[in-house]
C-alpha cells in the first residue's frame, strides 16, 4: 500500500514482491474500497494446530538429541516419542505422523532432511580447479576424460517382472541373486561426446597401460592428446610413466616420488599430457556425467545371468550411445562462489565447535584457507572473511582441543622391529604433529588478522581520497 500510495504501477510493485499483479490490483481495489488492509474471512476449517505447536515440532526436530543407538530422527520415531512423551507439545496436543511430515514440509527449516556434500581436502584444490576449467575451455581437440567403474553387480531377478497394465506400473523382483560383478575403463572424447569403453579385468596400472595403448592408437600419431583423470594410484605409477615416455618417443627421467611422476605426467613438451584433478574433485571430470548416464540407461533395473551378460550389456549400450546419442560435452562452470561457500563452511564448523572436527583435518583447511587468503584474497567476500576472522579469534580454545585429539590413533600405521620402539616413534610424531598443528592456528590467526587490517586501511583511504 505504501508503494501503491508513492504512485507506482502495478506492474513494478508485483515484480518487486513477487506476486502475480492480479494480486496487487485486488488488494489495491480492497484498499480504496474498505481502507483496511487486514485478511478477510477464509473460507474452510480453522487451523487445527496453533503457532506454538508447529514451532515445538520444528525445535524437537533441530535440537533433541536422538535416542540412543539411532542415527536420527524419522517421522515414524519422532510420532512415537511424542505419543509417549505429550509434554513436550503442550496440553492436549495430539498430532499425528501425517501431520508432523505437513509441518516440516511447510517451515523453511527442514530438519528431517539431508544432502550428502564433499569437503575440500586438498590445500591447492582452486589452483588445480582452474586449470582443468581452463583446460576445458581451450583445448577444443583430442581432449578426453578417463577413469575406471568399478564392483557393477550382475545380478539376477528371481523372478520375471510384471508387465504394466491398466492405472498399474511394472513390477520388478526385489529378490536377486549374485554372480560377480564387472568394471570397465572408459575414455570420453569432450568434443564429440564419443566414449572408448573396455570391459577390464582389474585396475591395475598393467591394464591401464594396455587400454591406454589401444586408445592413443586410435587417434593420429602427430596429434597431441590431453587426457584428464583422478588421484588414483595406477594412474602415476612409474610403469605408467615409462609407458607414456615409450608412446611419446621421449626420455623419461628418475621419479622417485608420486609427486614427481604426476608433474612430469602433466608436463608439456610431449605428446601426451595428463592432468590431474584435484583431491575430493572427481565431479571436474566429464567422465562421472558418463557414467551416471550409463547406470540410468543401461544398469538400473537390469537383471542379467553372469558376468558375461553383463558386460555384453554394457558393451552394446556403449555401442549405441556413440551411433545414435553422443554429443558434444560442454563445460560451462567457472567455479563462482565456490570459495566464499567453502570459507563460510569452515566459519560454520568452528562456530558449532564440530565434535567430528580432527586434527588432519583442521591442518588441511587451515592451510587451504592459507592459500586462499594469499593468493585469492579477492575472490571471497569481505563479510565472509570478517565472519572468518571473528570466529578463529574467539575459537582458541576450541582450536586447542582439536589439537589434543592427535593420539596413537593417528599414527597407527607406524611400523618399527619392536614394541618399544614403535611407542616411542609415535610419542615423537604425537608431539610433533601437535606442535605444527599449534603453530598453523597461531600463523594463520595473524594472517587473517593482517589480511583484514589491511583491508579496513585501504577502505579507509579510498574513502578520504
Amino acid at each position: 500500500m505504501v508503494l501503491c500510495q508513492h504512485n507506482v504501477e502495478d506492474a513494478q510493485i508485483a515484480r518487486f514482491l513477487g506476486c502475480h499483479i492480479q494480486t496487487v490490483r485486488t488488494w489495491r481495489r480492497r484498499f480504496c474500497n474498505e481502507d483496511s488492509i487486514n485478511d478477510r474471512a477464509r473460507l474452510g476449517a480453522k487451523p487445527k494446530f496453533l503457532a506454538e505447536t508447529n514451532q515445538r515440532v520444528i525445535a524437537f526436530f533441530c535440537q533433541f538429541e536422538t535416542l540412543p543407538g539411532y542415527a536420527r530422527w524419522t517421522l515414524s520415531t519422532a510420532y512415537q516419542y511424542f505419543k509417549n512423551n505429550p509434554e513436550l507439545l503442550g496440553e492436549n496436543v495430539a498430532i499425528s505422523r501425517p501431520s508432523i511430515h505437513r509441518l516440516l514440509g511447510a517451515h523453511a527449516l527442514r530438519p528431517h532432511r539431508f544432502r550428502y556434500f564433499l569437503h575440500l581436502s586438498d590445500p591447492d584444490f582452486f589452483t588445480k580447479m582452474d586449470h582443468i576449467i581452463e583446460v576445458y575451455a581451450n583445448v577444443s581437440k583430442n581432449l578426453f576424460c578417463f577413469d575406471e567403474c568399478t564392483g557393477i553387480q550382475a545380478l539376477e531377478a528371481i523372478a520375471p517382472p510384471a508387465p504394466a497394465g491398466p492405472n498399474r506400473p511394472v513390477y520388478l523382483e526385489v529378490e536377486y541373486v549374485r554372480h560377480g560383478s564387472v568394471s570397465v575403463f572408459s575414455v570420453l572424447e569432450v568434443s564429440a561426446g564419443q566414449v572408448y569403453t573396455e570391459i577390464i579385468e582389474d585396475h591395475t596400472s598393467t591394464t591401464i597401460i594396455e587400454v591406454l595403448k589401444r586408445h592413443v592408437s586410435t587417434v593420429s600419431p602427430t596429434e597431441e592428446i590431453h587426457y584428464i583423470c583422478d588421484n588414483y594410484g595406477s594412474h602415476s605409477t612409474i610403469d605408467v610413466c615409462g609407458a607414456i615416455g615409450e608412446l611419446c618417443g621421449v626420455d623419461v627421467p628418475e621419479l622417485p616420488s608420486v609427486e614427481d611422476r604426476r608433474k612430469w605426467l602433466s608436463s608439456t613438451g610431449k605428446r601426451i599430457v595428463f592432468h590431474f584433478l584435484p583431491f575430493h574433485g572427481s565431479w571436474l571430470n566429464l567422465i562421472e556425467n558418463w557414467f551416471g548416464i550409463m547406470k540410468k540407461n543401461c544398469l538400473d533395473r537390469r537383471s542379467v545371468c553372469s558376468k558375461d551378460e553383463l558386460s555384453q550389456k554394457i558393451m552394446d549400450f556403449n555401442n549405441t550411445w556413440n551411433q545414435q546419442y553422443a554429443h558434444p560435452f560442454k563445460w560451462t562452470y567457472n567455479g563462482e562462489n565456490l570459495r566464499g561457500k567453502t570459507v563460510r563452511k569452515f566459519t560454520y564448523w568452528l562456530q558449532e565447535e564440530s565434535s567430528l572436527m580432527s586434527g588432519k583435518f583442521l591442518g588441511k583447511q587451515l592451510q587451504l584457507m592459507t592459500n586462499l587468503i594469499c593468493d585469492e584474497w579477492d575472490k571471497v567476500s569481505k563479510h565472509d572473511w570478517s565472519s572468518l576472522g571473528a570466529v578463529i579469534k574467539g575459537k582458541q580454545k576450541y582450536l586447542s582441543s582439536v589439537v589434543e585429539t592427535i593420539d596413537s590413533d593417528t599414527f597407527k600405521n607406524t611400523k618399527a622391529k619392536t614394541l618399544e620402539e614403535r611407542e616411542v616413534k609415535i610419542a615423537n610424531k604425537i608431539e610433533k604433529a601437535k606442535q605444527v598443528l599449534q603453530e598453523r592456528i597461531s600463523n594463520f590467526k595473524n594472517l587473517i588478522d593482517s589480511a583484514l587490517a589491511n583491508m579496513l586501511n585501504c577502505e579507509k583511504e579510498a574513502s578520504i581520497q
